[in-house]
């Protein structure tokens, strides 16, 4: 996570864009990420985790 953590901070800083390979990289290794979070969760459990209770409540 940490360097998933560290390509977004210099994508978002940097002074120009990333390069598409840099993107894509980046998005392999949040699926990556995720997916190791997710190993033997079972099925409700990474659902349950992508939803932010949060954004359904009024304000």
């Amino acid at each position: 996570m940490r360097e998933l953590a560290e390509r977004v901070d210099r994508a978002v800083f940097a002074p120009r864009q990333p390069s598409e390979p840099e993107v894509e990289a980046a998005w392999a290794l949040s699926d990556a990420v995720l997916a190791e979070r997710d190993e033997g969760a079972g099925r409700v459990r990474p659902l349950l985790a992508r939803l932010n209770p949060a954004s359904l409540a009024r304000r």
